[in-house]
């Protein structure tokens, strides 16, 4: 099991003071979210100095999230709008190829945020994802299907079993499961349960708060020790909103027992 920290949780620092917090806890791997890492997060010349501050600090990204964060709004069901969502995560699949991450998990796509007719929201969403999966599939990247619920103003795959169904019906190799113990907990659905109903399904899990801008470092401890004992071996990451981090010392004996 591979645990990692993201920079969500540390919006307003630099990209180098965020690496700082990351060394003071010992986390080995990241999850990142490319709007967060800097002023021109494509150009070649900013991805040059990613990688060198990775590679000075024995530091590996595991993937990517937060994708479609500020991208624009365009109707999607118009040729147009499909175009830029498809031209967008070329960008970040092209990020995510010269960082060498192998996965990408997509939460918040404005395809599913769409408040339309179910079958013509599905039909657009399955149009999106065969495109994203030949796409990620081409530079041998995976895709991580993260459920959100409506609270955040979405209204496709809500929880982890509609992403399961999706993800059968799509019949993608690299469209995975990613499960989030926020989302479960808004969901009212039990985590272990889930988890253990879809673990061969799953290639990432965030641990999260239902209210992301907290973080419970003993409920987090209590998830890791079920993934330990139920010998999940892929990545895990521990997920909330914040500004400059918190309960970094706790994190770090955390990370320290591990």
């Amino acid at each position: 099991m591979k645990l990692c920290l993201t920079n969500i949780s540390y919006k307003n620092l630099t990209f180098v003071n965020f690496i700082k917090k990351v060394k003071i806890i010992n986390s080995k791997y990241l999850e990142l979210a490319p709007g967060l890492m800097g002023k021109s997060p494509l150009k070649k010349r900013h991805l040059e100095k990613i990688k060198d501050i990775l590679i000075k600090n024995d530091l590996k990204i595991i993937g990517l999230q937060s994708i479609f964060h500020n991208c624009k709004k365009i109707d999607l069901q118009k040729t147009k709008g499909k175009k830029y969502l498809i031209a967008h995560f070329t960008k970040i699949i092209k990020i995510a190829r010269y960082l060498s991450v192998k996965q990408v998990s997509i939460g918040s796509c404005p395809s599913r945020k769409i408040d339309i007719d179910y079958k013509d929201l599905f039909t657009l969403n399955h149009y999106f994802f065969n495109k994203f999966a030949a796409i990620a599939k081409k530079n041998k990247i995976k895709i991580c299907l993260e459920p959100i619920s409506k609270k955040y103003g979405n209204f496709f795959l809500k929880n982890p079993i509609e992403v399961l169904n999706f993800i059968k019906k799509i019949k993608k190799g690299n469209i995975k499961l990613l499960l989030d113990t926020g989302n479960l907990e808004l969901e009212k659905m039990d985590f272990r349960k889930v988890f253990s109903k879809t673990q061969k399904f799953i290639e990432h899990v965030q641990l999260s708060d239902k209210n992301l801008k907290l973080i419970n470092v003993k409920k987090i401890q209590k998830h890791l020790k079920f993934l330990n004992n139920m010998k999940f071996k892929k990545t895990v990451s521990i997920e909330y909103l914040s500004n400059k981090g918190k309960n970094i010392l706790e994190q770090k004996n955390l990370f320290k027992s591990l």
